[in-house]
């Protein structure tokens, strides 16, 4: 924690730290609260970093799915060529052996 200089209207200043301390111990009641209160913004912001860390999981898991889409597709993309291929053959040697058939 940096310290931080506060001037006060009198012209006086002192440290965030002093301040707080002195606080803490004129006013236990004060201190307590503010001390609730960092416990719960520490508390807030490691649930938000959680919160993060899980998005950001959950983003690149999409994002592999997302890829091995894209990879079914381009396959299946392949595999309709190559059926498109050999039918063309299979007709071709079709032609043929009717063609050789009818000079019969």
């Amino acid at each position: 924690m940096g310290i931080k200089t506060l001037t006060l209207g009198s012209g006086e200043s002192c440290s965030t730290k002093t301040l707080f301390t002195g606080t803490l111990f004129q006013c236990p009641q004060l201190g307590h609260f503010i001390v609730s209160l960092v416990f719960i913004d520490q508390h807030k912001v490691r649930r938000e970093t959680e919160m993060s860390k899980q998005g950001i999981m959950i983003l690149s898991q999409l994002v592999e799915s997302y890829k091995k889409g894209q990879e079914s597709a381009q396959q299946l993309e392949r595999e309709k060529f190559a059926f498109e291929q050999w039918k063309a053959a299979a007709k071709a040697i079709g032609w043929i052996f009717e063609r050789l058939g009818s000079e019969e």
